[in-house]
């Protein structure tokens, strides 16, 4: 190999050590920031997200107490009320809903899956 070849070897060599060492650094810099910006967003609209679910479900507790609370509705009469109540009430850009479940785990209620009303838990159809 010609020495002059040779002496642009050696120039060139760790320069691209260099500029590889710079990207990879910069690239862990950038993977790093990235992680703690999506942090910065993610946290106050999960937070906000809670907030929400929080609001809406105070909401229709509200609601529903003042069904229950009327001394003159029976059981059937008190879920016919708040079926209604339960499918008009979800969350914006309905990207949520509220289901109906009652103590022996049979489902009353499901807006986004209707084939699941009058079955238990584990999809047999209740009589």
């Amino acid at each position: 190999m010609p020495f002059k070849t040779r002496i642009i070897l050696y120039a060139l060599f760790p320069l691209l050590l260099i500029t590889g060492a710079m990207l990879l650094i910069t690239s862990y810099q950038v993977e790093i920031l990235s992680s703690q910006e999506m942090q910065t967003f993610r946290n106050p609209l999960m937070d906000a997200k809670k907030e929400e679910t929080e609001n809406y479900t105070n909401l229709l507790k509200g609601a529903i107490e003042l069904v229950i609370n009327t001394p003159v509705l029976n059981e059937q009469t008190a879920l016919d009320k708040i079926r209604p109540l339960l499918k008009k009430s979800g969350y914006k850009n309905n990207d949520g809903y509220f289901f109906l479940y009652n103590s022996k785990g049979i489902n009353l209620l499901h807006p986004a899956q209707k084939k699941l009303e009058g079955k238990d838990l584990s999809g047999n159809p209740i009589i």
